[in-house]
């Protein structure tokens, strides 16, 4: 990311640190994984579509500057690790991470959602429907997508730092 938060200084993030150690306080890093504003300006393909369209959401970035909802199955789930292992590496006092949602929404209908699904499945997504038994065998197979992003992640994270703890929680 290359965008800087204007409420966060240039070293102020290190000098906090630094006292919370003398402390002795224990970081907790906190990332909501689907939101991310950067990215929802620049990688519009990355966007969660919750509907069975193709089109695009958009939403006001100037009255939401955190962005609309992302898609953790496709290109981003990646970047969301990677971005995670530069704090973790950057950061390596950071003692654990804390998602605020980490799930990928109910259903989504984005491009990379829609090839994967035809791909493993060799179907087209359904539309929302639990009474419908296609529909729950794609939730089944984004639950398990969902899985194997947490599963890449605590295995990325813990040859970083093995004692790093990971807080993942989710109303799904």
């Amino acid at each position: 990311l290359k965008r800087r938060s204007p409420h966060v200084p240039p070293g102020r993030l290190e000098r906090d640190i630094a006292e919370y150690k003398k402390l002795g306080v224990r970081i907790l890093a906190v990332y909501p994984p689907c939101l991310q504003g950067e990215v929802y300006e620049d990688h519009l393909d990355w966007r969660r579509i919750a509907t069975n369209t193709t089109a695009i959401p958009t939403i006001d970035l100037k009255k939401y500057p955190h962005g609309g909802m992302l898609c953790l199955l496709g290109p981003y789930g990646d970047f969301f690790l990677d971005v995670l292992a530069e704090i973790l590496t950057r950061y390596p006092a950071v003692a654990a991470f804390s998602f605020d949602g980490i799930h990928y929404g109910g259903v989504c209908y984005c491009k990379h959602c829609r090839d994967n699904y035809r791909k493993d499945a060799g179907a087209e997504i359904p539309n929302a429907d639990m009474n419908d038994p296609a529909f729950r065998k794609y939730q089944h197979w984004a639950d398990r997508r969902m899985e194997g992003l947490v599963r890449r992640m605590q295995t990325r994270l813990k040859k970083i730092k093995p004692e790093v703890a990971l807080v993942t929680w989710t109303t799904n």
